[in-house]
């Protein structure tokens, strides 16, 4: 199977059934997204962790117009740091954001951004808001 027809989980709504809250973007232009998404686009979003603990997620939008780093916290924002210099530095080089969101995989783990485990899977969140909801994020 290609990576493009591999099973993915969807994350459509919170564990209770209920819609998602829209929840503001952070405020620190250091834990920003790159880009903005537009609200109807589907993220693609993989894990970010450092010594095994999550630091936040790494996400695309479906749509190849954005891409960003989350944060779980602001106590990550070195590592927000780390991962907006890392996608303006890949964006320098021509890649688009689905790119972006791939290259990383399996990369040496870095002290400060930590890396993208070689076996995480692509999962799908409906909108950038839902990501941001996320139980790991509260």
């Amino acid at each position: 199977m290609t990576k493009e027809t591999e099973p993915v989980d969807d994350l459509t709504a919170h564990p209770d059934g209920a819609s998602p809250a829209s929840i503001p973007p952070p405020t620190s232009p250091d834990t920003a997204p790159r880009h903005t998404p537009t609200s109807t686009a589907l993220i693609r979003y993989l894990p970010v962790v450092r010594k095994g603990a999550l630091l936040g997620f790494l996400w695309a939008t479906e749509t190849d117009d954005a891409v960003g780093f989350l944060a779980l916290d602001t106590a990550e924002e070195p590592a927000a740091r780390f991962w907006a210099d890392r996608i303006a530095h890949s964006e320098r080089e021509g890649l688009r954001p689905l790119q972006i969101l791939r290259r990383w995989g399996g990369t040496a783990e870095d002290p400060v951004g930590g890396t993208v485990p070689a076996a995480a899977r692509e999962r799908i969140a409906v909108s950038l808001d839902v990501l941001r909801a996320l139980p790991s994020l509260q």
